[in-house]
């Protein structure tokens, strides 16, 4: 896809315990898409609030794009994907999420592809490239 439809998504979520990563995913998406609504959460408890705060606002309508981290210390990105399966996401559709990890692990791999709330998996770190897959 182009870039112009990568920027179809008014929003994106960085989920990433590395903040290294997340200065570097910073540039990426604002350079990709420089009016870019981006959040970045070292702490996925508080991204799965926001996410369950947006999604409980009617007004907010905005296409999202999540990059999550599977590999972090206090809970895990499966353990985020469960818990924000067992919310009342009444609009799943407006959220998209990639899985974006050093890991390569061919079972982190598989089950990206196989979970039901992920698009995708990426490695680390996130480049223009990954964007334009997108």
């Amino acid at each position: 896809m182009s870039q112009t439809a990568v920027c179809a998504y008014q929003r994106f979520i960085i989920i990433d315990d590395d903040r290294i990563n997340n200065i570097v995913s910073k540039f990426v998406v604002l350079k990709y898409c420089k009016d870019a609504d981006l959040h970045i959460y070292t702490d996925p408890e508080a991204a799965l609030s926001y996410i369950q705060e947006i999604n409980n606002d009617s007004l907010d309508q905005l296409n999202t794009l999540v990059f999550l981290d599977i590999n972090m210390p206090r809970i895990s990105g499966w353990e985020f994907l469960e818990a924000l399966g067992q919310t009342n996401l009444s609009r799943t559709k407006q959220f998209t999420i990639f899985i974006t990890s050093s890991s390569i692990d061919p079972s982190d791999i598989k089950r990206a592809q196989d979970h039901a709330l992920v698009s995708g998996f990426f490695s680390k770190p996130l480049t223009f490239e990954h964007l334009n897959k997108i």
